[in-house]
């Protein structure tokens, strides 16, 4: 016969707002009313669901599901998320209580991940989630194939305007019960272009991120270089061309904050027709940048 895809929302409970769809069920039921036992195979139909909190719609496409032994086996539920494709396999374990041991693997390609004027990603993923016991966890990696930062950034309604406060709303995988305490260990890695550009910069950047803790509590290390590119610093002459420059999530001098260490270069031709070559240097933990400015011909911090 043929099932409504609402049953998802029985077999992982909140965790989807909406679904549509069905697929076609061959399936038995053995045991006592008390301890039935259900055995049989399900092939997906298309089926379209949101996840709650996130507000995007993910589509499966096709896919198989066999149920035997207490245990329900996922082979190769192929999937759509805009643009992007994914496909998942695993195995969840039926027990007495929920949630039921988990074994499942996505992996993902072009999945886009944005906000509106603000940034846009385009990632391959390799991901596997594992709940054992309640007790959870997800590892692998994620490259970034194409990634652009673009929000603006008003220096004077940050420097001289109080900003209200709100409390933003949390994603889903901060709260969902199944991902906010599952232990993270993810390789993050550009594999494509990942650049800044906005009304003060726009910079190349390329490196690798590891992405530990929890969803609830992240916690980021390794590196991030800037290859190319030019930046401005407001209320300072001239764009700066960079240098070098790195964005360091581990170093030692940041105390427990993102250290940041680039340099830049431009060259300033005063009244005189006389040029300088000025060299710039933002350096420190991200919250107390310093700033230092040098130059070939001496002038001093303050000219």
């Amino acid at each position: 016969g043929k099932l409504s895809a609402q049953a998802m929302r029985i077999v992982v409970p909140r965790t989807f707002n909406h679904v549509t769809g069905r697929a076609r069920v061959d399936l038995r039921v053995h045991g006592s009313l008390t301890r039935p036992d259900l055995t049989g195979r399900l092939r997906l139909e298309p089926i379209t669901f949101t996840l709650r909190g996130s507000g995007r719609e993910f589509a499966i496409r096709g896919g198989d599901v066999t149920i035997a032994n207490k245990r329900i086996t996922l082979k190769e539920l192929r999937g759509a998320v805009d643009d992007g494709t994914y496909v998942v396999d695993g195995r969840i374990t039926m027990g007495r209580t929920w949630p039921w041991d988990m074994d499942i693997t996505v992996s993902g390609q072009g999945i886009p991940v944005k906000k509106p004027r603000s940034y846009e990603l385009e990632l391959n993923a390799q991901l596997h989630y594992r709940l054992v016991e309640g007790r959870a966890s997800l590892s692998g990696t994620v490259d970034v194939a194409d990634g652009r930062f673009t929000e603006s950034f008003d220096v004077v309604s940050r420097a001289f305007l109080k900003r209200r406060t709100a409390e933003a709303r949390p994603a889903f995988w901060e709260t969902h019960p199944l991902l906010k305490d599952a232990k993270l260990n993810v390789n993050i890695a550009t594999q494509g272009p990942l650049i800044i550009k906005n009304n003060l910069a726009d910079i190349r950047l390329e490196g690798n991120i590891s992405l530990g803790g929890t969803p609830r509590e992240p916690k980021i290390g390794g590196r991030i270089q800037a290859e190319s590119g030019t930046f401005r610093i407001p209320f300072l002459r001239g764009e700066y061309t960079v240098q070098s420059g790195e964005i360091d999530f581990d170093h030692p001098f940041g105390f427990g904050e993102t250290y940041v260490r680039i340099i830049g270069e431009t060259t300033y031709t005063d009244l005189s027709e006389t040029e300088h070559d000025i060299r710039l240097t933002l350096e420190g933990p991200v919250s107390r940048i310093a700033i230092k400015l040098a130059s070939n011909t001496g002038l001093n911090q303050s000219q």
